[in-house]
């Protein structure tokens, strides 16, 4: 049913509500400032909540100047502080000098006496342990140890001759012979001999492990490979001999096939060494002697490697485990394998800060070597890389020191490494590594400001102006006065100095290029065709970036010129980034602040709307909040009466309050109508009709002659509407013309709403399903409304459907005729003209005048397209129908007129028709039932060429479809029957055989359709043999031997089980009149088996014999009994499945005529009904 005259107050009513709420904008964002000196960049959100705005501090001039005197009493204290401590520094150097000269002149003398009396003791003893030598040569414990003594001697003799000679060269001004070995290096030759000696004489000498090390150690100047022999001869006793040949050094060739190699070698793994050798001496040897010199040779890094470990692993306690680490570390950098490179790396710092920890002096001061060569093994390519890769090596960095953060050097670690992703120019990984190392746990870090500025230089170098600023104005706020950071730190002066670098006009120029690049970034997604959430997500995060620059301005400095103008901004951006009550706030700030400026007022006040529009519709998105839906007429007439007032949320309330206020502060005489509506609205919405009527009343008098004052009407309108209180609507029209509220269109339309109310009276007739009344009263307005009334088509049309609803088809025929031959422009294109004509066929249909029913759905089918072409919309649908949209009522139509021509025997024209369908409907389905109509009519019509062609067509494109099973065997089986009618019988049972194989390739589903009509075949297959040849077997001949009894009696056997197979193969079918066919044939063959069996000759063998006749005879009769019985079984339970299931067909009737033939007295012959016709074949 169409009202056309109460939507049209609906929609009046649905267009304020969707016009007027969003009159308020937010403030007009001002031009993007000038870019400021640069701070930029990516400050994380603070979190601080927005409050509100602090007041403005007024000071005196003479508060002024006393604070100008404070300001420069401090500078003048800082710089007085900065010249003591330089003056004390100063006179604590030369009081240190000074002392330290008394103390040198003061003991200069004894040192030189001692040094005299030392050389003097040592000449001396030198010359008393050679004499020793000399008189005994051969003493097994005194003289290795004389010996061991006298090389010790030895070298600090040979240490100060070679002094004395750079001495004498030095004073001499001639420089060393480089070309002479021994002018460079001190000969160690006498200490080194009696070594060997000791070695080769003294083979158990209870010091040789210390003589070794000495010999390897002292003579590596020489022939660093047989130093290296002789370490292992102390540190793989097992495996060397110091008198051995020396290894080879690796060719060029080898040196690059081990490095190649991706498996370490350990040729030491089963190396013991030198026996009752100290555990420190042997790992000397390990670390300084074989591992240092296998370093410094190409190819021998894995025996480098190998030899570090034996100290590094386990070595805890040795003097020498700080630097196997290290130089382990590096051996694994040399060797390429970064991730082990870097665990020795760190291992040794965190030995070296452990004890720095509990006041010890580590050994190695290569702790910041260490941390930047962790850096570089990150960074460097790594196994199979040919290049490096930043994004890896900072993955592999976090999953390394992933929950190591309590360690005090993965600070340092993260803070090299962005240096070096600096030098690989890896701006990203360069600023995130710099982030971790000011992150949690290293929030409170003095150092902490410095690299932060390192991520302001890493943007600058990158040409990233926007972000080195942001990343400056995050270092100005994340470490100013009232920061944790700065408690932590206000002592450092160094901290203090960075932290102060930032002034307020850096701070400035974040906060507006921030704002600004939010602005932009909003824009940009505004105007993209597809929304990215990503893009949204971003803008959104910027806006809240600018909001906290916004905050640390305003809260730092709070008596600068800029304070109004940032506070508007500040609820901008808030505005902006969705946090509409804290931009509430901002903006309320502003407009109640008219004393410190004017030039955001009307902004102010006219977002404060906005936002708490916007406020409400995100509290709707997020389920919080049921949204404002004012309701239609059709709302309020589904409302029982009386109409409860429900409670305004608070947020709508702060809304209408709003847009009260708005009207008595902000002078804006073109907003406020508007601002009423918008509150009655509200109103309206929550069912506080008498508030909203005198809302719109009030709106619709104070304003009588703006276009809100003819909406307002329309409000109040569509209220009594909805009441069906058709006086007060023709009241307050009367009142709109008479006071000329509106321009003449606004006029026109009163005087045609209350001509409509006839319409209305109407509807109500209608509506109370009064429908012969109502017909009538439709059809009387049509009759009297002014030729050019719009709703002339509507009226005639809900007359017509008035009518059918009445049942008076034949009335609702004539104005369906009446409505589709009216030529005027506004029946043609009403949406109501196409389904007067749907219904017009229908109708013609109904009546079986099948001609006109088919001319009426193809002029449909054809007007559907010119309606669409036209933009005319589909007719809504009746009661009790689906929509349907033009393309769906053009098929429909076509549809239509192809199963006219089929029932009113135009084959032809109906096959053309359901082919024309079939290529325009795009649902498969409904072009599978079109294709099969086709072949339908084809069946009808005898036509067994294209009935198959189409069946054919069908079978490939739809035949596997889910549901089509039992239409698939039917396909076989149609064509089957109309070759059999056509007496093509080869033909016919062929298609027959087809019919079955069709039902089992489609899963052979019993007791369907498709069971039923393959089943026939199968029935007719097995009846076929039954007649033709077991009914017609007889044993006719007697035999003449046992042989040939044997070979007769077989073949009947053979003959029986074909036949009984024949009939058993129609139980997967699972139809019960197959089913009781096999079971009644079942019977038949038993029961024919022994009347065969009994009519056949006794054989001529037994024929000679009385006595042999006689059993033969008996046993015979013996067989037909139990035949007979096997046969009364089958035929009984056929009785009783017919019973059970109230069937009668005429299986059961031949098992109750078998059963009254055969056992008269338990059985009633069965009488055959009348039957009127032939039965078809």
């Amino acid at each position: 049913m169409r009202f056309p005259k109460l939507v049209r107050l609906a929609m009046a009513l649905s267009l304020l509500a969707t016009t007027t709420l969003a009159i308020a904008q937010p403030g007009t964002m001002p031009s993007d400032p000038a870019t400021g000196p640069g701070l930029g960049g990516q400050p994380q959100p603070f979190g601080v909540p927005v409050g509100p705005m602090p007041p403005t501090i007024q000071l005196t001039p003479q508060e002024k100047d006393q604070l100008k005197d404070v300001e420069a009493e401090y500078e003048r204290f800082t710089q007085a502080a900065t010249e003591h401590d330089a003056r004390m520094r100063s006179i604590a150097r030369r009081e240190f000098d000074t002392r330290t000269a008394e103390l040198t002149k003061k003991y200069a003398d004894r040192i030189a006496k001692t040094e005299a009396a030392r050389g003097k003791r040592h000449g001396e003893t030198v010359a008393m342990l050679e004499k020793f030598l000399v008189n005994h040569p051969a003493h097994e414990q005194f003289t290795p140890d004389a010996m061991f003594r006298l090389a010790d001697l030895y070298i600090d003799l040979a240490e100060e001759e070679f002094e004395a000679r750079m001495t004498a060269q030095e004073q001499g001004g001639k420089p060393a012979d480089a070309d002479s070995d021994t002018a460079q290096i001190v000969d160690y030759a006498r200490s080194v001999a009696l070594w060997e000696k000791i070695l080769t004489s003294f083979p158990q000498y209870r010091q040789t492990p210390s003589t070794l090390y000495l010999l390897a150690y002292y003579d590596r100047g020489k022939n660093e490979r047989r130093s290296l022999k002789i370490f292992l001869a102390l540190a793989c006793a097992n495996q060397h001999k110091w008198n051995e040949p020396p290894p080879v050094v690796p060719s060029r060739e080898e040196a690059l096939k081990r490095v190649s190699q991706k498996q370490l070698r350990d040729p030491y793994a089963q190396c013991t060494p030198y026996p009752n050798a100290e555990a420190e001496l042997v790992r000397h040897a390990w670390v300084r002697g074989i591992a240092d010199l296998h370093f410094a040779v190409p190819g021998e890094i894995d025996e480098a490697i190998a030899s570090y470990l034996k100290v590094a692993n386990g070595g805890n306690d040795s003097k020498l485990y700080a630097e196997s680490l290290y130089k382990l570390a590096w051996s694994f950098y040399k060797r390429d394998m970064m991730e082990d490179s870097i665990k020795r790396f760190d291992e040794s710092v965190r030995l070296y800060d452990v004890i720095v920890a509990q006041g010890g002096t580590p050994a190695l001061e290569l702790r910041d070597e260490s941390i930047q060569y962790i850096s570089v093994a990150f960074t460097d390519p790594w196994e199979g890389e040919a290049d490096t890769s930043p994004v890896k090596a900072m993955d592999r960095a976090r999953a390394f020191y992933k929950g190591r953060e309590n360690e005090p050097h993965v600070r340092d670690v993260w803070v090299a490494l962005g240096k070096a992703f600096t030098d690989l120019q890896a701006w990203d990984q360069a600023v995130d590594s710099y982030r971790l190392a000011i992150g949690p746990p290293w929030e409170l870090n003095p150092g902490n400001p410095v690299v932060h500025q390192e991520i302001v230089n890493v943007f600058e170098l990158k040409g990233d102006k926007f972000a080195a600023d942001a990343a400056a104005a995050e270092l100005a706020t994340r470490y100013a006065p009232g920061t944790p950071w700065f408690a932590a730190n206000e002592k450092d002066r160094e901290a203090m100095e960075n932290q102060r670098r930032i002034a307020e006009r850096a701070l400035y120029a974040a906060t507006r290029n921030t704002h600004s690049a939010a602005t932009t970034m909003r824009k940009d997604y505004d105007a993209a065709p597809t929304k990215d959430p990503q893009a949204k997500a971003d803008y959104l995060a910027m806006y809240s970036k600018s909001v906290e620059l916004y905050r640390a301005f305003i809260t730092t400095y709070p008596e600068s010129d800029y304070i109004y103008e940032f506070t508007f901004l500040q609820g901008e951006a808030l505005y902006w980034s969705e946090r509409y009550p804290e931009a509430i706030i901002a903006y309320t700030w502003v407009r109640d602040h008219k004393d410190m400026g004017t030039a955001y007022f009307i902004d102010a006040a006219r977002s404060i709307l906005q936002s708490y529009e916007a406020q409400a519709e995100q509290l709707v998105a997020e389920g919080k909040l049921n949204p404002l839906k004012v309701p239609t007429i059709a709302d309020m007439k589904a409302t029982p009466p009386p109409w409860t007032p429900q409670p305004i949320p608070d947020i709508y309330l702060r809304l209408q309050a709003e847009y009260d206020n708005y009207q008595n502060v902000v002078p804006d005489p073109k907003a406020a109508p508007g601002q009423g509506i918008n509150a009655a609205l509200i109103s309206l919405a929550y069912l506080h009709i008498d508030d909203a009527i005198a809302r719109f009343t009030k709106v619709m008098d104070k304003f009588c002659g703006a276009p809100e004052a003819a909406k307002a009407k329309d409000g109040i309108l569509a209220i009594y509407e909805a009441q069906s209180n058709y006086d007060a609507i023709e009241a307050t029209n009367k009142k709109f013309i008479a006071a000329k509220c509106g321009d003449a269109d606004s006029i026109k339309l009163a005087i045609s709403q209350n001509r409509s109310l006839n319409f209305s009276r109407a509807a109500d007739l209608y509506a109370a399903k009064n429908y012969l009344p109502a017909s009538e009263a439709f059809y009387r307005f049509y009759k009297t409304a002014p030729a050019n009334d719009p709703d002339l088509p509507v009226a005639l049309y809900n007359a017509a459907i008035s009518y059918k609803l009445a049942d008076k088809p034949n009335n609702a025929l004539s104005l369906f005729k009446e409505f589709t031959a009216n030529p005027a422009k506004n029946f043609r294109e009403s949406s109501y003209y196409l389904d007067a004509m749907r219904l017009t066929a229908a109708s013609y249909q109904a009546k079986f005048d099948y001609d006109n029913a088919i001319r009426t759905y193809k002029e449909l089918h054809n007007l559907t397209k010119v309606a669409k072409a036209k933009g005319i919309k589909a007719p809504d649908p009746l009661p009790g129908e689906q929509p349907r949209t033009l393309e769906q009522i053009g098929l429909d139509a076509l549809y239509n007129a192809a199963l006219a021509s089929e029932l009113n025997r135009d084959f032809r024209g109906a096959v053309e028709l359901y082919n024309q369908y079939a290529r325009a409907e795009p649902d498969r389905r409904k072009q599978d039932r079109a294709i099969w109509s086709i072949g339908g009519i084809y069946r009808q019509s005898g036509d067994i060429g294209n009935m198959t062609e189409t069946f054919d067509r069908w079978r490939k494109a739809y035949g596997k479809d889910q549901g089509n099973e039992d239409d698939y065997v039917q396909t076989f089986y149609d064509q089957a029957a109309l070759r059999k009618k056509k007496g093509q019988t080869p033909q016919a049972k062929a298609l027959g055989q087809e019919t079955i194989n069709a039902w089992k390739a489609r899963g052979a589903p019993r007791g369907t359709r498709g069971a039923k009509l393959a089943g026939e075949w199968q029935l007719a297959q097995a009846e076929e043999y039954y007649a033709n040849t077991w009914t017609p077997f007889a044993i006719k001949k007697a035999a003449k031997t046992v042989e040939e009894a044997k070979r007769q009696n077989a073949e009947i056997e053979r003959l029986k089980t074909a036949t009984e197979d024949k009939y058993l193969a129609l139980d997967p079918y699972g139809v019960a009149e197959l089913s009781m066919a096999a079971k009644v044939r079942y019977a038949d063959v038993q029961y024919e088996f022994g009347q065969k069996i009994s009519d056949a000759p006794i054989p001529v063998p037994v024929a000679k014999n009385e006595a042999a006749v006689a059993a033969y005879e008996t046993q015979r009769d013996k067989n037909l009994t139990k035949f007979l019985n096997e046969a009364k079984a089958q035929w009984s339970e056929v009785l009783d499945l017919a019973k059970r299931g109230g069937l009668s067909n005429k299986w059961s009737r031949r098992a109750q005529e078998a059963l009254g033939r055969e056992f008269p007295g338990e059985f009633t012959s069965l009488r055959q009904e009348l039957v009127q016709g032939t039965e078809a074949p």
